[in-house]
């Protein structure tokens, strides 16, 4: 299943970047974070950017090109976009991550009864996601989705991910990302991690400014909504502050329209009724 010639084995002679650590670079603390996730606001999150994905797609009759960028192990999300591509045997849904150790365990799904009709349609690939872009013919991809994955790009690398994107998409073409924040201010705490200013804890009972492009970390709790169950061993990651307004500075630049906003704001309101989680996203739609 793995794509672009790689296997696990290859892993340990691939670079890992520097801002992308710990979680996903050791099998044992991949699969308890992927377990983490089996959470509801997981699950609600992935619910929300199902739905986004959708909208526009539900008439498309023509094979959807696809790409999940850093899409870790839950390819048992997005059922509503699984059954629209499997209406189409050409249709292809790229599920693009660096770590093997999340590949395996999106492995695993598909080797259930309930995945098993995804695994004609999704391929799994094992790279950096601007490499994986960067390899990609021009105008191929239909849709892109970046789920807990923009604010790992450092603020050196955006202006690449835009440029690819560009390129890569067709006219029409969407990216589909959740934002981690669209403020400068964060609170300590999470539903399912600790925030780390300047690589320091602070109290719950104050908040943090951040600069943009500026790094800050999260350590996961060991259960979701649970600070008391202590931290997931391995289970820090490094994220960068992207504003509204560098984001819309970069998608007028390389041509994108954008939106940015609470994804209610991006479906019709029978889609979210029964899903009040509150998750920003960004959607940019090429010109």
């Amino acid at each position: 299943m793995f794509g672009e010639g790689q296997s696990y084995e290859s892993y340990p002679e691939d670079p890992i970047k520097e801002e992308i650590r710990n979680y996903w670079e050791n099998p044992e603390t991949a699969r308890a974070f992927s377990e983490l996730q089996q959470n509801e606001k997981n699950q609600q999150v992935s619910e929300a950017v199902d739905d986004i994905m959708m909208f526009g797609l539900e008439a498309q009759e023509e094979p959807i090109q696809a790409a999940n960028l850093g899409a870790g192990a839950h390819i048992d999300r997005y059922h509503q976009f699984f059954e629209k591509l499997e209406e189409n045997v050409d249709s292809k849904f790229d599920w693009v991550d660096s770590s093997p150790y999340m590949l395996e365990l999106a492995q695993e799904y598909l080797l259930k009864d309930q995945y098993s009709e995804r695994g004609k349609v999704v391929e799994l690939i094992n790279s950096d996601m601007l490499d994986y872009l960067d390899n990609r013919p021009n105008e191929a991809l239909d849709l892109a989705v970046m789920q807990y994955t923009l604010d790992h790009i450092d603020d050196n690398s955006l202006d690449r991910l835009f440029n690819l994107l560009s390129q890569k998409l067709k006219q029409g073409g969407r990216l589909v990302s959740t934002l981690t924040t669209v403020s400068p201010e964060i609170d300590s705490i999470s539903t399912n991690a600790r925030f780390l200013h300047q690589g320091q804890e602070f109290p719950d009972n104050e908040t943090r400014f951040l600069q943009e492009g500026e790094k800050f970390s999260l350590k996961f709790f060991k259960e979701s909504g649970n600070p008391e169950s202590g931290y997931l061993e391995g289970g820090v990651t490094d994220k960068y502050y992207h504003s509204p307004e560098r984001l819309e500075s970069l998608a007028k630049e390389h041509g994108f329209d954008i939106s940015i906003g609470d994804w209610k704001e991006q479906v019709p309101r029978e889609k979210w009724q029964d899903n009040d989680v509150e998750q920003n996203v960004m959607i940019l739609t090429k010109n």
